[in-house]
C-alpha cells in the first residue's frame, strides 16, 4: 500500500487509511478478549477447585465410607472411584495432556495441521459461525483498504489471504485469485468456493458491476463487524449462566454423594 501510495502521489491518504484499519483491528481484538476473559476465568477457577476437592478433600471424607461394610449408593461409589483415580494417576494424566499439547501445537503449525484445525473450528456450533463472520469482516475490510490505496485486485487478494486468520478461507481466496488471474471476475469464484455467505458474493458482484467495489467491501466489513460484536455479546451472556449451571451440577453431585450415605447412617442409628 505504501508503494501504491508513492506511485499515485497519495501517500498521506494511504497512511491515514492504514492507521484507521489498524486501530479498528486492535479495538475489535480488545473487545473480544474483554468479553471472553470472565467466562474463561470462571472455567479455570472452577476446574481448579474441583481438582483440589478430588485430590485432597474427598479422599479424606470418603475414607470413613470405604471402611464401612454397608453397601454405598451408586453416586458415592462413582465419586470415590473417580477421586482415587485422579489422586493416584494425576501425574501421568498431566504428563499425557502436556505431551498431547506439545504434539498438537507442533502439528497445527504444519499446513495439514492448520487446515484440519481451521476446518474443525469452522464447524463448532456457535463459535464456528462467529469465526467465519470475523474472517469475512477482516477480508472485506482489508480488500477495501488495499483497493482504496491503489492496489490491483489480484495483489489485494494475495495480501488479504494472510489477514483472514483461517487457513481454509485463505485457500479459498487463493483459488479466487487464480480464477481472477485467468480473467474471471471475483464474484463467480467466490460463489463456487461455497464458504463465503451469499450476501457477500452478491454485494461483491454489485460492486464490480457498478464500479463501487471499495464502498461495497467497506459496507460488508461494517455489517460483519457489527454482527461479530453482537454475537460475542450474546455468547458471553449465554456462557456465564451455562458455566455456573455446569459447576453447580458438579458441586451438587459431590455434595449429594457425600450426604447420601450420611443420611443412611443416621437412619440406621435411629
Amino acid at each position: 500500500m505504501v508503494r501504491a501510495g508513492e506511485a499515485s502521489g497519495a501517500l498521506d491518504l494511504v497512511l491515514d487509511r492504514l492507521a484507521s484499519f489498524l486501530e479498528q483491528s486492535i479495538q475489535q481484538q480488545r473487545k473480544i478478549r474483554a468479553s471472553l476473559a470472565y467466562p474463561i476465568l470462571m472455567c479455570i477457577i472452577g476446574i481448579a477447585v474441583i481438582i483440589f476437592l478430588m485430590i485432597f478433600v474427598i479422599p479424606t471424607i470418603t475414607t470413613i465410607f470405604s471402611e464401612m461394610s454397608q453397601q454405598l449408593p451408586l453416586p458415592t461409589q462413582i465419586l470415590i472411584s473417580t477421586s482415587l483415580f485422579v489422586k493416584n494417576f494425576w501425574l501421568p494424566i498431566a504428563g499425557i495432556f502436556f505431551c498431547l499439547y506439545l504434539f498438537l501445537r507442533r502439528y497445527f503449525k504444519t499446513e495439514s495441521g492448520k487446515i484440519l484445525k481451521d476446518t474443525i473450528s469452522l464447524r463448532i456450533p456457535l463459535f464456528g459461525g462467529l469465526q467465519k463472520k470475523f474472517a469475512v469482516a477482516r477480508f472485506a475490510q482489508t480488500m477495501g483498504t488495499l483497493i482504496s490505496g491503489g492496489l490491483p485486485i489480484l495483489d489485494a487478494l494475495r495480501i488479504a489471504r494472510h489477514i483472514v486468520g483461517n487457513e481454509v478461507m485463505a485457500k479459498a481466496i487463493d483459488h479466487v485469485a487464480l480464477s481472477v488471474q485467468e480473467g474471471e471476475e471475483i464474484a463467480p469464484p467466490l460463489k463456487r468456493e461455497g464458504i463465503f455467505p451469499p450476501i457477500v458474493v452478491h454485494m461483491v458482484s454489485v460492486g464490480e458491476k457498478s464500479g463501487q467495489m471499495e464502498e461495497m467491501l467497506q459496507k460488508i466489513a461494517e455489517a460483519y463487524n457489527s454482527e461479530v460484536e453482537t454475537t460475542i455479546s450474546s455468547l458471553t451472556s449465554i456462557l456465564e449462566p451455562l458455566i455456573i449451571l455446569f459447576m453447580g451440577v458438579l458441586v451438587g453431585f459431590i455434595v449429594m454423594s457425600i450426604l447420601w450415605p450420611i443420611f443412611e447412617i443416621n437412619q440406621l442409628i435411629g
